[in-house]
């Protein structure tokens, strides 16, 4: 990254840290968060490529990140301790947010984590997973060691009330169980046993393991992008002309996928978690933008892992820091130009904001 562009965090306040980063020079930074309920729904508009050439000419702006939010792992944080990876996040440098930040999985991370066991993980890598399990436990929230996922995220975070038949005390009751699964598992037929636990009414719940491919699969044909990607290579046989998706197009579907994802997680049009919406609603424009090119090339295996990143970025919402080792995901994050971007970090970063209350320079990618 250029000096220009450099991501730093600033402790200016005992109660919370700020991640500083660019904004075009002759923008109020602060209008963002001034923005008035009819301007809601109407993001600023831009491309990508206009706020890189631009990204020369900036000044700093902060994002305040405060001292109780939550740290949600990727499930390639897991792998890495799993695994003994090089590079694995350092839990005694994690462990100093212990009463500061609640820390918890990502909620794709346990299928992804019994999918690899079961069909890749060598019976060494088997061995592993309860010895490291059992030092990342102390670490993550007790309540709540894997984070609620989407469908519950506006409910936990107290944007909306918990849907019929749900509840707190019992989604807590299983999170708990399903992680205690995964962190007691000693061979590919640990994985496979029912999960038992009781609800708060102290009924036995039991929930019956199907495997891991129907859910990957599920969400792996609801990613849009494979749909784009066939429809943008007809439109390029039908009509020679054709490039792509115009930035009016693009800002059109902005408009309306913010909308739309803040309707599906009951996020209210008055609440800040509105503003970060608009956040994750870019991430999948910008997907969609990629894959409706004409050069764009389908992957020849597809695969789950787009679909489970992009659900990522709803736990900003809450909001959340998100820790992942994947680099070509949060470089493509970072080419959003909104403020909470930066909240995805690789292992690196986060250990360095929470030592030394600043990022490394370089980025993830240096």
């Amino acid at each position: 990254m250029s000096e220009g562009n450099v991501i730093r965090v600033i402790e200016d306040q005992p109660e919370a840290a700020a991640i500083e980063i660019p904004h075009e020079v002759g923008r109020d930074p602060s209008r963002r968060w001034r923005r008035t309920r009819e301007e809601r729904g109407k993001p600023t508009t831009w491309t990508s490529s206009r706020w890189l050439r631009n990204l020369r000419r900036t000044n700093l702006v902060t994002l305040p990140i405060g001292s109780a939010e939550w740290i949600v792992l990727d499930t390639s944080i897991v792998r890495g301790l799993i695994a003994g990876e090089p590079d694995a996040i350092d839990l005694a440098a994690l462990s100093v947010v212990q009463g500061k930040h609640p820390i918890g999985l990502a909620d794709g991370a346990p299928i992804e984590i019994m999918d690899w066991l079961l069909k890749r993980a060598s019976d060494d890598v088997l061995a592993r997973v309860r010895p490291a399990l059992e030092r990342l436990t102390p670490l993550l929230d007790p309540e709540f060691p894997i984070a609620p996922g989407p469908g519950n995220a506006s409910a936990f975070a107290g944007l909306a009330p918990y849907r019929e038949g749900h509840n707190r005390r019992d989604m807590s009751r299983f999170l708990k169980s399903l992680w205690l699964r995964v962190q007691t598992i000693n061979s590919r037929e640990d994985i496979s046993r029912p999960l038992r636990f009781r609800d708060s009414g102290g009924n036995e719940c039991v929930r019956t393991f199907l495997g891991t491919d129907e859910m990957l699969k599920t969400m792996q044909n609801g990613w849009m992008v494979h749909d784009i990607a066939k429809l943008a290579q007809e439109m390029t046989a039908k009509d020679e002309e054709y490039r792509g998706l115009t930035d009016q197009e693009v800002e059109v579907m902005a408009r309306n996928c913010h909308r739309r994802m803040a309707e599906r997680l009951r996020i209210p049009l008055d609440s800040p978690a509105f503003e970060r919406v608009e956040f994750v609603s870019r991430y999948l424009i910008r997907c969609t933008r990629f894959a409706a090119r004409p050069s764009y090339t389908p992957p020849k295996e597809p695969s789950s892992n787009a679909a489970i990143d992009a659900a990522l970025l709803n736990y900003v919402i809450m909001p959340a820091i998100i820790c992942t080792a994947d680099k070509r995901f949060i470089n493509s994050v970072r080419e959003i130009p909104l403020p909470d971007r930066v909240r995805v970090m690789s292992t690196a970063e986060l250990l360095a904001w929470l030592e030394k209350g600043a990022l490394p320079p370089n980025g993830p990618c240096a």
